[in-house]
């Protein structure tokens, strides 16, 4: 009751400033318009991409959606009044993590895409008994014979970037959105030049990551319950379709505009890695950078990652469900988590 009587405040709260922002910059979103397609980072969650987009960032010459933009889409154009409302619900850190999260922290778009259409994947969190409904309509795309999700979710997801695009003098933007590893087809549609950095992990350890990812936002938004077994097969099936359909589509990518990196090398050389991105891709400025990339490494050495426990069970459960990653990448449970008796 309380969660709804909160949603229900903040929606009659900031509805002005939606409204305000619709009359000033509508004509003004409609005509932005970025020179270059934009970089998508894709993985899926917990796979690193945080520290990917965090540590990219840092070169000036990207663009990218800030939290506030993220999760105030259509209000944050009004600029610091905005802002300075939208820091008093913010919290310090991520739910998950020990990530600090500022109003120009980078974030998602996924998390606009669900204040703009009815069908947005996060929606999943608040009744997550209907998560996978979501994940098929508005991820996949599936169970939409008429084409009309699929149509919402790129005019939705157009506005976002048009925004976005606007807030930073059109410079090329760089976006990090898990669900969108699924739906390089729809990209493409929409940008047929962008590039694409792809990062995977062990799923041995992304398994417990994704659990306490899910079950944080889950605590924090959910207007429905869920069990645990149930959870379970949601983080099992939809870390598998995404992964398929990343397989299936990245052929669709022109030639030299997808990258593919383990994220253990760029955890233990962050800066080689960055270097072969910029290098694979035909980005401009590495040089210049350097400087702003090495002072965010050594910001983030006392960095303490969250620490998880499997059961044999579970690594019996990812071993099944999972296969074609840990074979085609070589993984093994073994020093990946710690490993418990049941």
């Amino acid at each position: 009751v309380l969660r709804v009587v909160y949603i229900t405040f903040t929606t009659i709260l900031f509805s002005p400033w939606r409204i305000l922002q619709k009359m000033l910059f509508w004509q003004k979103i409609e005509n932005s318009k970025n020179e270059k397609d934009p970089i998508f980072v894709l993985g899926h969650y917990r796979c690193g991409g945080t520290y990917l987009i965090n540590l990219m960032t840092q070169d000036a010459q990207w663009g990218f959606l800030s939290t506030t933009q993220a999760l105030l889409p259509d209000m944050f154009l009004l600029g610091r009044p905005i802002r300075n409302i939208f820091k008093f619900f913010l919290h310090e850190k991520r739910p998950m993590d020990n990530v600090l999260v500022t109003p120009e922290s980078p974030e998602e778009p996924e998390h606009a895409i669900c204040n703009l259409m009815p069908y947005g994947f996060y929606q999943g969190f608040c009744f997550p008994d209907r998560m996978m409904d979501y994940f098929r309509n508005s991820v996949l795309f599936e169970d939409d014979p008429s084409g009309k999700i699929h149509q919402s979710w790129k005019k939705a997801y157009l506005k976002i970037l048009k925004a976005c695009a606007l807030a930073n003098d059109g410079k090329q933007l760089l976006i990090k959105n898990p669900p969108d590893t699924a739906r390089i087809p729809s990209l493409l549609e929409i940008f047929p030049n962008a590039k694409f950095i792809f990062l995977y992990r062990n799923p041995y350890v992304m398994f417990p990551s994704i659990k306490n990812f899910y079950t944080a936002y889950i605590v924090d938004w959910q207007l429905r319950d869920i069990s645990e077994e149930e959870l379970d097969e949601n983080i099992l099936a939809i870390y598998e379709q995404i992964m398929d359909r990343y397989q299936r589509d990245k052929e669709l990518i022109p030639a030299g505009n997808l990258i593919e990196i383990k994220f253990e090398d760029f955890e233990k050389h962050p800066l080689d890695e960055m270097r072969r991105i910029y290098t694979h891709l035909s980005l401009p400025g590495f040089d210049d950078a350097i400087p702003s990339f090495q002072a965010y490494i050594e910001s983030q050495k006392d960095y303490q990652k969250n620490r998880y426990a499997l059961t044999p069970k579970q690594i019996e459960r990812i071993s099944q469900r999972w296969p074609a990653d840990i074979q085609r990448w070589g993984y093994t449970p073994e020093n990946a988590v710690e490993i418990i008796e049941e």
